[in-house]
C-alpha cells in the first residue's frame, strides 16, 4: 500500500496517480472496499494537489462508491455534489448520468427511495438524448431497487422485464445477466421463488463460466436466500456454504462474516 504520509511530503502526486489508477480494476474485482477507500482517498487528495479536475472526479466517483459499501453512506453526499459540480462544469453527460444514477444509490442507502427516483429520472433522461441504451438498461436495476424499497414491486419487476426484452433484442450478455439477477430479486421479494430460482440460474452459470468468483458469491448468496424464503434450509445452506469458501480464498471479511451469518441463520 502507497504511504499518504510520504507521497503528500514529497508532493509526488503524478506518481502517485499513476500507481493509484491501475489499482482499481483489481480492488473492485476482489471487493476490497477498505483499500480501495483508503487508494482512491488518496488519488483525490492528488488529484486536487495537482488542480487535474478529470482525475479528481474519477477517484471521487469510485471514492464515493467504496463509502458507501463500507456503509458510510453520511459521509458521500459531499462527494457526489463535487463530481457532479465537475461533470457539469466540463459538459460531461455521460459522467453526469452515472454520478446521477450513483447519487441515487446513495439516496436509497438513506432509507429516501422517492429521491432516488428523482435522481435516476435525471439520469435517464440524460441517456435517452444520448441515445445510449446500454446505460438505460443499466439504470433499469438501480430504478428496480428505488421500487423494492417502496414496496413497488409490479413497477420494479415492468421496469426489469422490459429491460431484460431489449437486452435480448441486443444480444449482450452482460447486460441479458444484470437484468437476470435483479429481476431475481424482485420475484424473491414477491414471494415467487421458483420464478426467482429459474431467472437467476443462467446468470449464476455466467458467472461461473468466466471464473468471476465475487460475481459468483454474490449470485450464490442470492440463491441462498432465495432457498430460505422457500423453506429449503439445507439448499440454502448448501448455496451459502460454497458462496463463504469464494469470499474467503479473495479475503473479504465483511462478506465472510455476512455469509456466517447467513448460515447460522439457516441452521437455525
Amino acid at each position: 500500500m502507497i504511504d499518504r504520509n510520504t507521497a503528500s511530503e514529497s508532493h509526488e502526486w503524478e506518481l502517485l496517480l499513476r500507481l493509484v489508477e491501475p489499482l482499481y480494476g483489481l480492488l473492485f474485482y476482489r471487493s476490497q472496499w477498505e483499500d480501495m477507500e483508503a487508494v482512491k482517498a488518496m488519488a483525490v487528495e492528488a488529484a486536487r494537489a495537482r488542480h487535474d479536475e478529470s482525475a479528481e472526479l474519477g477517484s471521487l466517483i469510485h471514492l464515493a462508491e467504496a463509502r458507501r459499501i463500507l456503509g458510510r453512506s453520511e459521509e458521500t453526499t459531499g462527494l457526489y455534489e463535487r463530481a457532479l459540480e465537475i461533470a457539469r462544469a466540463r459538459g460531461d453527460e455521460g459522467k453526469e448520468g452515472w454520478i446521477l444514477t450513483h447519487f441515487g444509490d446513495l439516496q436509497c442507502d438513506l432509507e429516501r427511495p422517492d429521491d432516488a427516483l428523482r435522481r435516476y429520472a435525471e439520469a435517464r433522461a440524460i441517456y435517452r438524448q444520448r441515445g445510449d441504451k446500454g446505460a438505460e438498461i443499466w439504470l433499469s436495476a438501480h430504478m428496480a431497487d428505488a421500487y423494492r424499497q417502496l414496496d413497488r414491486l409490479e413497477d420494479a419487476a415492468r421496469v426489469l422485464t422490459d429491460a431484460l426484452e431489449e437486452s435480448g433484442r441486443r444480444g449482450d450478455s452482460a447486460e441479458i445477466v444484470w437484468c437476470q439477477w435483479h429481476l431475481a430479486l424482485v420475484y424473491d421479494q414477491m414471494g415467487r421463488c421458483a420464478e426467482a430460482e429459474e431467472t437467476l440460474a443462467p446468470a449464476t452459470e455466467f458467472h461461473r463460466h468466466r471464473g468471476d468468483q465475487a460475481g459468483l458469491a454474490t449470485m450464490l448468496t442470492i440463491l441462498g436466500d432465495i432457498h430460505l424464503h422457500a423453506s429449503r434450509p439445507a439448499l440454502a445452506r448448501e448455496a451459502y456454504g460454497e458462496a463463504l469458501e469464494l469470499v474467503r480464498s479473495l479475503d473479504i471479511p465483511r462478506r465472510v462474516a455476512e455469509l456466517e451469518e447467513a448460515l447460522q441463520n439457516a441452521s437455525g
